[in-house]
């Protein structure tokens, strides 16, 4: 098996680890361990992380957080509606698709909720070939090519 690293997916951060010849924790160039499971539109772009945080002031409608608790859920599910009544994004069934699924709208585009926790997802793993270089350990960090839930 090659290398791996593995990431604590969570609703409010995501940290993530890998064994060299310990376990080691990621830490980012300003020294946290974790990466705010936050995305947001700025600038015709999206961002992940602190910089998504610190748009919940201005632009809290442009800030998907918590993304984890709709996830695999179709609009028309009550845990939605329910969640939907706290968030300060939208959220709706999508255009194109089945009734079992929901969008969030982010800059005025509609992403499925997977492919705002891949965003995420990305920021973790450019957050540790970021570490791996700092730390002058050349360690080939993989693709991600396949998600293991436990």
């Amino acid at each position: 098996m090659g290398n791996a690293i593995g990431i604590d997916f969570g609703l409010r951060k995501c940290i993530a680890a890998f064994k060299s010849v310990n376990i080691e924790v990621v830490i980012d160039e300003f020294g946290k361990s974790f990466l705010p499971s936050i995305v947001a539109w700025e600038n015709g772009e999206i961002v992940v992380g602190d910089r998504a945080y610190r748009q919940l002031e201005y632009d809290p409608e442009n800030v998907i957080a918590s993304i984890g608790r709709i996830m695999g859920r179709g609009f028309s599910d009550p845990i939605v509606q329910q969640q939907a009544l706290h968030l300060s994004y939208k959220i709706k069934p999508p255009s194109q698709g089945t009734d079992d699924s929901l969008v969030v709208i982010l800059g005025g585009k509609e992403y499925e909720p997977e492919e705002i926790a891949a965003e995420i997802f990305k920021q973790v793993v450019k957050n540790t070939k970021d570490y791996l270089m700092r730390q002058v350990k050349f360690i080939e960090v993989p693709e991600i090519t396949e998600a293991v839930s436990y």
